[in-house]
């Protein structure tokens, strides 16, 4: 039998593990740093993915009620343009009868 005797030194823990947990530990504080910036975007984004949801489940209404609100719209326009129409016509009938 032999028995490996080296005069090396025994170290607790080896360089590579070292360098990993530094990374590991450089990557955490620069993730955090990362994370600030994100809370401002994942509010806008959650906002964003509910609006989506709430589009995909009840596109029917929306569009429904949005049809309802061009149509009202038009009759809207339309009306004000009879009403000039009108208020003309009432003039010229006044205007003659003086």
């Amino acid at each position: 039998m032999s028995f490996d005797n080296n005069n090396k030194s025994l170290k607790l823990v080896d360089k590579n593990i070292i360098n990993y947990y530094k990374q590991k530990i450089e990557k955490q504080t620069l993730t955090n740093n990362i994370k600030t910036e994100e809370i401002v975007v994942k509010w806008y984004q959650c906002y964003l993915d509910l609006i989506k949801i709430y589009i995909k489940n009840y596109y029917g209404f929306i569009l429904l009620f949005l049809i309802i609100g061009i149509l009202l719209y038009y009759r809207y326009t339309e009306i004000k343009k009879k009403k000039k129409i009108i208020k003309k016509m009432l003039k010229k009938i006044n205007n003659n009868n003086i």
